[in-house]
């Protein structure tokens, strides 16, 4: 007869370490998965205001004055909007960046809550003893925990791959509209030699401004 009590409840035990096993598999699938909805909305929402300020910049290049949106672009230095831009960028990473690290905190908080629910079981069963703790809290729990924080972060490169895409599309904005204006301020008729030199020079300064603010995100956020 303590055989047989043995037996079921080492039998007990097991089942419900293995209750538990796929409730954290299920919970954990969970977290991904809002997860991925949660950083795919701010990271459309981003690409979203990247656009508008792309159009805003771009305004008056293409329709010969500003957009009646509020912002005032010091369209003559381009350092001033490149860096405006790569603010507001790194702003957007930082963001996503947290809401990332909340999801990846929550992966081993759901292991901990299951792994009390199992104590809290075990000292309420006599038979359960800690065989349920032992199987559940084992090394494989913790591996899917972290396996989980390293996919939610991999979400998040993916994510931020994208708006630094996006920005980097901005800076050829940023770029060309400062030609524009540098074209502006040439008067008319004055296209000579010496002028061209100067729009072409203007160019490169505006290039390389761009290229160096891509350069510094790229650097800050890795």
């Amino acid at each position: 007869k303590e055989l047989d009590a043995s037996s079921s409840s080492g039998s007990s035990s097991g089942i419900a370490g293995s209750v538990l096993d796929q409730l954290l598999q299920r919970l954990l699938s969970g977290l991904r998965s809002a997860a991925v909805k949660s950083l795919a909305e701010v990271a459309a929402g981003q690409l979203m205001l990247l656009l508008s300020l792309g159009r805003s910049v771009a305004a008056v290049p293409k329709y010969g004055k500003p957009l009646d949106d509020g912002l005032d672009w010091p369209i003559a230095d381009t350092d001033a909007v490149a860096g405006i831009m790569h603010r507001q960028v790194q702003a957007m990473l930082q963001d996503m960046q947290q809401l990332a690290a909340a999801f990846k905190s929550a992966a081993p908080g759901i292991l901990q809550a299951l792994q009390e629910a199992a104590v809290a079981r075990s000292a309420g069963d006599a038979q359960a003893e800690a065989a349920p703790v032992g199987s559940f809290a084992a090394e494989a729990g913790l591996q899917q925990a972290i396996a989980a924080a390293a996919e939610v972060e991999a979400d998040c490169s993916i994510a931020v791959s994208h708006v630094k895409d996006g920005f980097c599309k901005l800076a050829y904005v940023v770029l060309l509209a400062s030609l524009h204006h540098a074209g502006l301020q040439q008067p008319k008729g004055a296209q000579t030699t010496d002028t061209a030199s100067s729009i072409s020079d203007e160019a490169a300064g505006s290039a390389a401004a761009a290229a160096e603010q891509a350069l510094v995100l790229e650097g800050s956020s890795a």
